[in-house]
């Protein structure tokens, strides 16, 4: 048995009814060729096996590789990557049309983005920190509003699995958790990369109204209407000033 190293931020993910959950929520098919992030011990792997193409699994933590390495034998289509997925080549993993994993809390955003701009799968499942997972599923007026719920709602519906307590985890984190599903959107995904971008910058001034973060943005139009913070705004109304910037260049 693998100890968890709290440096990767390994909580392994033990509780077959989640793991079942998450399996149920992929919509598997025979025809699927699914990213896993983090395999770890393999808890969730067995579960994802069954009925698809291909698998593909990166791990960091090579000390997993005595017991997933076993799998290949019986399992022809599990492809494994003992790499940090943040800094490996994406190259193997194009053809992926969806993602799961139970991902380390602190790099949880990174590695989302990492496979949104590069991979652009049509769906994705993961275990996320509760906090983190509202933040991407907020609206605006909501707390926990942000451009991280910009960046994820630009690209993806965004809506919950269930939620998981810190008891399903070997060892228990200190905080609950959640398992979010993302279904891709049909978006120009250049512009909308854009947009994010400039979303991220008006919300480096998120103490300000909306028009002052744009004049510290650099912006030079006539903003007297937007009095409200930028999380009073919704993703559509944003956008459509970012447009009609675009539009004046």
């Amino acid at each position: 048995m693998i100890v968890p190293k709290k440096e990767l931020g390994q909580h392994f993910l033990t509780d077959e009814t989640i793991l079942r959950k998450i399996r149920a929520s992929l919509e598997l098919c025979s025809n699927d060729k699914l990213l896993e992030v983090g395999p770890g011990p393999a808890y969730l792997t067995r579960y994802l096996l069954p009925g698809i193409k291909e698998l593909h699994a990166v791990e960091i933590d090579l000390r997993t590789k005595s017991l997933l390495l076993p799998l290949t034998l019986h399992h022809p289509h599990l492809f494994l990557y003992f790499d940090d997925f943040l800094k490996m080549d994406l190259s193997p993993l194009k053809n992926i049309n969806k993602a799961c994993g139970n991902l380390p809390y602190q790099v949880a955003m990174p590695i989302i983005e990492r496979i949104c701009y590069e991979l652009n799968p049509d769906l994705l499942v993961f275990m996320l920190a509760e906090g983190t997972a509202l933040r991407l599923m907020s609206g605006p007026g909501q707390a926990e509003y942000s451009a991280a719920s910009i960046f994820a709602q630009s690209f993806y519906e965004v809506s919950l699995v269930c939620k998981v307590s810190r008891h399903s985890f070997r060892p228990p984190p200190k905080i609950d958790s959640m398992v979010c599903l993302f279904k891709s959107k049909p978006v120009d995904r250049p512009k909308m990369k854009e947009f994010v971008v400039f979303v991220r910058s008006l919300f480096s001034y998120r103490r300000k109204t909306l028009a002052n973060s744009l004049r510290n943005c650099g912006y030079s139009h006539d903003f007297s209407s937007y009095k409200e913070r930028i999380e009073s705004y919704s993703i559509s109304e944003l956008y459509n000033i970012f447009e009609s910037l675009k539009n004046h260049e």
